[in-house]
Formats: C-alpha cells, structure tokens, sequence
C-alpha cells in the first residue's frame, strides 16, 4: 500500500523536486528503516511491528520534508539509515560480548568450585586467558562477518537504485 497518498509530508502548493520524486524510493526508504528498526526488537510482535512502522514513516517524513532537493533527501536517508545499523551493530557486538564474559566467568567458577575453593594455579589461568581470547577472536570474526554481509547488501542496493534510475 502506497504510505504517502493524501500529500503526507508534502505541501500542496509546492512547486519544487518533490513533485517529480516517485512514491516507490520513498517506500524504499521507509522499509529499510521499518526493518532495521523492527529487527532491534527481537520477538517480533505486531505491536514491535506496527510501532516500528510508525517511527520509519516519521523519519522518512523528516527526510522528505527538511531535503533540499532529491540528492539531499538520498542523503538524509542514507545517513540515518546508516547510524540506526551502525547503533543495533554495536548493541549486538555488546550483547555477545556481555555473554562471552559471563561464560567466562561462570566457567571460571566452576573451575573454582571444583577445585574446592582453591586458588588458580598458573596454568588454569592461562588456559581461562586463552579461553577468553578464543572467544574475543569468535566475536570479531563475528563482527567481520556481519559488516560484510552489510556491504554486500548495501552495494546491492545501490545497484538497484542504479537500475531504477535508468
């Protein structure tokens, strides 16, 4: 369903780029922001869903409304598209670290507790360091990963906004 019917965001009167701009690279906008914004919220309700719906809409309003031109709209977009990935990358790089440090900890202490309580020699030690390090590489090659994946998708979408300009 078409989002922008009614003029939404749009003065009547106007006479500038907005009235050549198509509706289809505003719901592009919108989407990319709907599923960034609804994949933050993981248990996917139609409540998480719809709220996540109302907040793109709103930013691609503020885009659309405060561009100077098609170009500045792109850009607007692309820049807080961009941040809102970049904010849920770094949420996700906290959780898994959080969770690597707990099961560091947690092993740790159940080294501790069968040991009865003794102190670590050096030789568990360093196998915790190595341990935790290995983990440290996990999540880097994590990270990695996923940055790539974005690039991919990111060059895929500017060829598809390539094709839809030609």
């Amino acid at each position: 369903p078409c989002l922008w019917r009614g003029g939404v965001g749009v003065d009547p009167n106007m006479s500038d780029w907005r009235q050549h701009a198509s509706e289809e690279r505003r719901n592009v906008v919108h989407n990319l922001g709907r599923v960034m914004l609804s994949s933050k919220t993981p248990p996917h309700s139609a409540e998480t869903v719809r709220e996540a719906e109302e907040v793109s809409v709103k930013f691609e309003q503020g885009f659309w409304t405060k561009a100077t031109d098609l170009s500045d709209y792109r850009v607007k977009a692309t820049t807080k598209l961009r941040a809102i990935q970049s904010k849920i990358q770094q949420q996700q790089a906290g959780a898994a670290a959080a969770a690597a440090a707990a099961a560091a900890a947690t092993h740790g202490a159940q080294q501790a507790a069968a040991q009865g309580g003794q102190q670590f020699s050096q030789a568990a030690m360093q196998q915790q360091h190595i341990h935790v390090q290995q983990q440290q590489q996990q999540l880097q090659m994590q990270h990695q990963h996923m940055q790539q994946q974005q690039r991919m998708q990111q060059q895929q979408q500017q060829q598809q906004q390539q094709q839809g300009q030609v």
